[in-house]
């Protein structure tokens, strides 16, 4: 005789909706058991039929759930576990295989395919316990959370020792492979607070930390997480004859219409600071480190505790609550609690309000408490009741109706594994409902249910009750010369000290005294703007000299401008203009001369992934292929290439772009307009290869030939021929009329601040030289500073047979033009560190400083010169390439050839936002401390301290390695 868990009777179980279906399921189970042969499952089968109680759980699972009758068809050994064992022990060998089996499995078919499986099991024990009441909802809901956190651990898992697999990734634990991974998946809302219902979505935002991956590919961190978090969103969504696991929605993250799949913690970070909406703090009371990296995903979440736990909740904050609330009610001022075809969730009476309620309450007072900060629903009420904030009864009456209303949401999706959560609108839709509810008949049903409704309705309604409408709020008065008592109280109050100077230009604003706002209606948009931008400019560190900076933008604009209509209607991108004066003045700069920039921000995927090389090339061949004269292309290209500038400095600045990315970014600009120029004074506008004749290569050395170019870097261009004919000799050469059209004046500058050779041959050396005379040239050169110069060399212009040959010839000159010991000495003699009236490099100055990228460049420079010749594959000029490979050729210690990359990586994301943030008059130890925060946040450091402690070490690592190369003083 077969043992059941379950003894009846059970009250408040389901009940049988449909009879005959429930008797053609049991035909098919019995049908399934035969043709299973085996003896155990059909003896098994039989003797579930003579057991009362475990009968009648089966005949309400067919009568009421297709789902869960083909959940339980499919899988008769499973079936007999649950029904036999309980589904606590059913279940314990489908979370030990996913943990122990499928985590460390290559095949991604046989992990979709088995991860579908799990979730159907778990689908069909929780719905088991939850029908039978063996399980709280507390419970059943910890289940559903706990495999989701499973699947997506599993798939992170996989695609990461995937990734190993490739040589993308170096892990720090192969058989723990999220193990300080660098990435993570933080769960939200339901998922986050464990509280995911029987068919939810799983809402996910998926962060990096590039600092903390040993990262080996080709392609950039960016794109390789991008591309990650694509596959693991197919694993676990993707429909297949099993199924899916989970449905995941993405929609979360920071501006999600954007911003890419996944996102640097920096990155985040920044936008949280600048940008975070009030409903994102009330989103991010639910958050948690699910999978991948959680120790990084805490650690983000406790830098986050300021922007979501307030202990002062400002006056502007209450009021967007106030208007949530007043929105929530206008928006159900038509609908009525109702029985049929009501939505549950978000209807009035709901889930959602109950979660409304709770939220609110945590956003005001948890800040100065934060025994008050919990995820769960119910925990968060009971906390409010014990401290005093809301009355026990209130806390006990949402409470019931929360746990009434969730189990019967799993109702209706255990029905056919839907989300939804509207009730059925006929009468017998709703009268099997209630026999899946437990209940004898629709009458019953309905009064308990609409008890709850009107339950819920009331306690939500005396919510800020006695809150005045957000509308009737008092403003700022600028109407006189100098501020009244009450508006100067309030600026005190948001943090401005230079009072007279902050409200002269604040009143300027408001009469409309500038320029841009001659006009009636440019005049009234500013005056919208003032108090968001008063309380914007609160925020940050100086908030008196973020007004000035903004008042110095808005002199800019000229009369009839589109920009002030263009921050009325897209409110978020006055945080971005104040980010960009404040944390950045040469980009500030760049976009007072031409604010339509600001236009570019409010395209989908400005901060997504920018365009590669070749799609710049597509692009600016529209723009600038339809340019009548070369005129009117330098215009054409000083507009294109600005806008593209500008976007991946914004990006850089918001560390949604990192070093590497940045670096081919602007490189790729500047490589297009290469293209272009040469290919129009070539002669042949049409051609991608310019003149068949034209016979000269543009090759780029220095930051652009390594593609480590930064915001508003020159350009070191090389010039060579085919021979020594009139194209090397004539003054009027094409190389000329090249550096003549990079340079020339335009509305916002010239293209670019560009050299022809000079820095390499020397004042009278040739602007351009012969193919063949450049092995004569590095030779005249004792110091080694034009080889140097072409290890970094690499064509960005010109026909493709000859930048083929001047390639080839640039390798060779590397394999056969010096000795690695001239190299070191040169590196030595050209560190300028104020010796023999050199300028000493600055304490910032990330490239020429001891330690930093030069002394960086020549250690690989060098290691390439040893060993070129017999390891071609080292020759890159590019950097963590060429470091890759010298560490795959096993010339360099692994954990060395790490520690390089590293401080590259670091060294690099503090050049580019220094590029973008600093100008030549300003230290860092001078600027503003959202400055400070925004280099910290670029190496993945939560303070300017650990920065420059880091920093510190990094110089050393690279001293120290070059002093070995170069034994001290230049000699190898």
């Amino acid at each position: 005789m077969a043992k059941f868990f379950f003894h009846g009777p059970l009250f408040g179980m389901a009940g049988i909706s449909d009879a005959e279906r429930a008797a053609r399921a049991m035909d098919e189970l019995r049908t399934r058991a035969v043709d299973l042969a085996d003896p155990e499952i059909t003896d098994w089968i039989g003797e579930v039929e003579a057991d009362p109680t475990t009968k009648s759980i089966l005949e309400a699972v067919f009568s009421n759930s297709p789902f869960l009758t083909n959940c339980a068809l499919a899988d008769l050994a499973f079936l007999k576990d649950v029904l036999s064992l309980g589904p606590d022990t059913a279940l314990g060998p489908v979370f030990v295989h996913m943990k122990d089996d499928l985590s460390r499995s290559l095949d991604q078919d046989r992990l979709m395919r088995e991860l579908r499986i799990a979730r159907r099991k778990v689908a069909l024990a929780v719905a088991l316990a939850d029908i039978t009441h063996l399980w709280t909802l507390e419970r059943v809901t910890q289940t559903l959370t706990d495999f989701a956190d499973g699947a997506v651990s599993v798939a992170i898992s996989h695609l990461m020792l995937k990734a190993a697999e490739k040589g993308d990734i170096v892990l720090r634990d192969s058989y723990f492979p999220e193990d300080d991974c660098g990435y993570v998946a933080l769960a939200m809302g339901k998922h986050g607070a464990r509280e995911l219902n029987y068919s939810s979505d799983i809402d996910l935002i998926i962060l990096y930390e590039p600092m903390k991956v040993d990262y080996r590919g080709s392609k950039s961190v960016q794109e390789a997480f991008i591309r990650m978090t694509q596959r693991l969103v197919a694993i676990l969504d993707q429909r297949t004859a099993e199924g899916y696991v989970c449905r995941v929605d993405l929609r979360l993250r920071p501006d999600p219409g954007s911003t890419p799949v996944a996102m640097p913690c920096a990155a985040a970070r920044a936008y949280y600071d600048n940008r975070g909406e009030n409903w994102e703090r009330s989103a991010m009371i639910k958050a948690r480190a699910a999978a991948g990296d959680l120790a990084l995903g805490r650690e983000f979440l406790e830098e986050l505790t300021p922007f979501v736990w307030r202990e002062h909740l400002d006056f502007w904050a209450i009021r967007e609550i106030q208007k949530i609330k007043h929105r929530i009610h206008a928006q159900r001022g038509g609908s009525e609690i109702a029985f049929f075809g009501h939505n549950i969730k978000l209807g009035r009476g709901g889930i959602r309000e109950i979660e409304f309620f709770a939220q609110t309450q945590q956003l005001i007072f948890a800040g100065r408490d934060p025994y008050l900060r919990c995820q769960r629903t119910v925990d968060a009420l009971t906390t409010l009741a014990e401290a005093k904030h809301i009355d026990d009864a209130v806390a006990d009456e949402l409470t019931e109706s929360y746990e009434f209303l969730r189990t019967l949401e799993h109702r209706l999706q255990m029905i056919a594994d839907q989300q939804t959560q509207t009730l059925p609108s006929d009468e017998a839709g709703m009268e099997r409902l209630a026999i899946f509810m437990g209940f004898d008949d629709i009458g019953e049903f309905r009064e308990t249910l609409l008890g709850h409704l009107a339950q819920v309705e009331a306690r939500f309604s005396d919510l800020f009750e006695d809150a005045p409408d957000p509308e009737d709020r008092e403003v700022l008065d600028f109407g006189s010369d100098e501020p009244d008592a009450r508006t100067a109280a309030l600026l005190d109050q948001f943090g401005y000290r230079d009072l007279p100077n902050t409200y002269r230009r604040l009143r300027r604003w408001q009469v409309g005294d500038l320029a841009a706002t001659q006009e009636d209606r440019e005049k009234n948009l500013l005056v919208e703007l003032v108090s968001p931008l008063v309380e914007k400019a609160a925020k940050t560190s100086e908030p008196d000299r973020a007004i000035e900076k903004l008042d110095g933008f808005f002199d800019c604009l000229a009369p009839g401008t589109r920009t002030l209509s263009l921050l009325a209607a897209n409110p978020a991108l006055l945080d971005l203009v104040i980010e960009i004066v404040i944390s950045a003045p040469p980009l500030a700069a760049k976009l007072y001369q031409r604010p339509e920039q600001l236009e570019l921000a409010v395209a989908p995927g400005f901060f997504n992934l920018l365009p590669d090389r070749r799609l710049m090339l597509a692009d600016s061949t529209d723009v600038l292929g339809q340019a009548a004269d070369l005129t009117e292309m330098v215009e054409r290209a000083s507009k294109w290439a600005g806008d593209q500038n500008f976007q991946i400095a914004v990006n850089v600045l918001h560390h949604t772009l990192d070093s590497s990315g940045a670096g081919q970014a602007f490189s790729g600009v500047a490589d297009a307009l290469c293209h272009h120029i040469h290919r129009r004074l070539s002669g042949d506008p049409e051609s991608e290869t310019g003149a068949a004749g034209d016979g000269m290569a543009v090759v780029a050395y220095g930051p652009l030939g390594t593609q480590e170019l930064t915001y508003r870097a020159p350009l070191d261009l090389l010039f060579v021929c085919e021979n020594d004919g009139p194209a090397a000799d004539h003054p009027g050469n094409l190389a000329g009329r090249f550096l003549e059209t990079m340079t020339a004046p335009t509305g916002a500058g010239p293209l670019y601040d560009a050299s022809g050779g000079a820095n390499l041959w020397g004042g009278s050396g040739p602007l351009v030289i012969a193919l063949d005379r450049l092995a004569d040239h590095c030779a005249e050169d004792a110091g080694g500073s034009r080889v140097l110069a072409l290890m970094q060399a690499r064509v960005v212009a010109g026909p493709p047979a000859l930048a083929g040959d001047v390639s080839r010839k640039l390798k060779d000159l590397v394999v056969r033009g010096l000795e690695p010991g001239f190299l070191g000495r040169h590196a030595t003699d050209k560190r300028g560190d104020g010796s023999e009236g050199r300028e000493a490099p600055r304490k910032w100055d990330m490239r020429r400083r001891r330690g930093g990228l030069d002394d960086l460049d020549t250690v690989v420079r060098i290691l390439q010169l040893r060993h070129g010749s017999d390891h071609p594959g080292v020759l890159t000029p590019f950097i963590p390439e060429a470091l890759a490979n010298i560490s795959e050729a096993g010339l360099l210690d692994d954990g060395l050839v790490h520690d390089l990359l590293g401080a590259h990586h670091l060294l690099r994301q503090i050049e580019n936002l220094l590029a973008i943030a600093v100008d030549e008059r300003l230290d860092v130890e001078d600027g503003a401390r959202e400055l400070k925060v925004n280099l910290s946040r670029a190496a993945g450091l939560e303070s300017f301290d650990q920065l420059e402690t880091a920093l510190n070490g990094k110089f050393e690592l690279v001293q120290t390695t070059f002093r070995d190369l170069t034994g001290g003083n230049g000699a190898v």
